[in-house]
């Protein structure tokens, strides 16, 4: 599919992307900061899911990156 079916979001701004999203068939997660997504990014993923995380320096996107890489790493 073409389409995103889970959207985590953090910080202030992309609180309203979520509400724009309310509805939508995805499953939705917002929270304050990076580091409070990381155990649903975690539960999220799936074998063979492409996962995009998109953020500035100052969104701190690090926690969210290393996470995913613990879990390649894991096989």
């Amino acid at each position: 599919s073409s389409e995103a079916d889970c959207v985590l979001a953090c910080g202030p701004f992309m609180k309203e992307l979520i509400a724009v999203l309310d509805g939508k068939k995805q499953q939705l997660q917002w929270a304050p900061t990076s580091t409070e997504l990381v155990a649903a990014l975690v539960a999220a993923i799936r074998s063979g899911d492409v996962v995009m995380i998109k953020g500035s320096l100052g969104t701190n996107m690090a926690p969210l990156v290393a996470a995913v890489r613990g879990l390649a790493d894991k096989g």
